[in-house]
């Protein structure tokens, strides 16, 4: 028990202090007309704004893990992209979560709503979780493949939280249960010194994690149908409409 409590402190102190977090209602979000398909965001890799990003930058993304109860049976060992998309849901509706047991209950709405629609909820790929996030929430969703650091940053800089799937086994974060998940995804909301700020739901200490740049880079893999750290790199972006 102490040997944790060490451990966390001193992970606090190398994460260091968190950029000041940027609410959604500090952004503008372009409202499209009829038939626009909802809010404008340029594709990611068509940024082309001359300001100079600044070296840190953070969104008040609220956190959860996949087992809000630290109950890791195996359904809550497959929730992570639901996990995933419902932080960055909370956060466009300016939302908190009050407790675990709202945080459960909404991810097994939207695992509910998987299974009603597309048969399975385990390992879902970038592109058929994007079409249960349209379906279920009204989201358009920007799949970008070949991603860069740049990209990334436009878009949080932007006010979009950036999902990434990723091979877990990659991404190797301490508290992943050995040997980790072949699957996984990542909320990143910013960014600081050589490091992306992430929330990361596949551990009840994921909130604010920081992993470097290269280590997103190196481990970010579609599902693949299961060949994960062959998949291609993309993340995912939300827009409201």
């Amino acid at each position: 028990m102490y040997r944790v409590k060490i451990r966390l402190i001193a992970e606090d102190i190398i994460r260091g202090p968190m950029p000041e977090a940027q609410a959604p209602e500090d952004f503008i979000y372009n409202q499209g007309g009829e038939g626009s398909g909802g809010n404008v965001l340029p594709n990611a890799l068509t940024l082309t704004k001359e300001e100079e990003l600044p070296d840190s930058f953070n969104l008040d993304v609220p956190f959860t893990s996949q087992s809000p109860f630290k109950k890791w049976d195996e359904a809550h060992q497959e929730l992570c992209e639901e996990a995933a998309a419902l932080m960055v849901h909370y956060f466009f509706e300016g939302k908190k979560f009050s407790g675990p047991a709202e945080a459960d209950e909404e991810l097994f709405k939207l695992r509910d709503f998987q299974i009603e629609t597309i048969g399975f909820y385990e390992s879902t790929s970038a592109e058929e979780l994007a079409g249960v996030i349209d379906e279920y929430w009204g989201y358009d969703v920007d799949l970008i493949y070949d991603f860069s650091i740049e990209n990334v940053k436009r878009a949080l800089y932007e006010g979009y939280p950036v999902i990434v799937p990723t091979a877990g086994r990659i991404l190797d974060n301490p508290y992943f249960r050995d040997p980790g998940p072949v699957y996984h995804m990542i909320v990143i909301k910013g960014w600081k010194g050589d490091s992306f700020i992430t929330h990361d739901p596949g551990t009840g200490h994921g909130a604010d994690w920081v992993y470097t740049y290269d280590h997103v880079m190196n481990s970010a893999h579609d599902y693949n149908a299961g060949d994960t750290e062959n998949g291609p790199r993309v993340i995912m972006i939300l827009k409201p409409r």
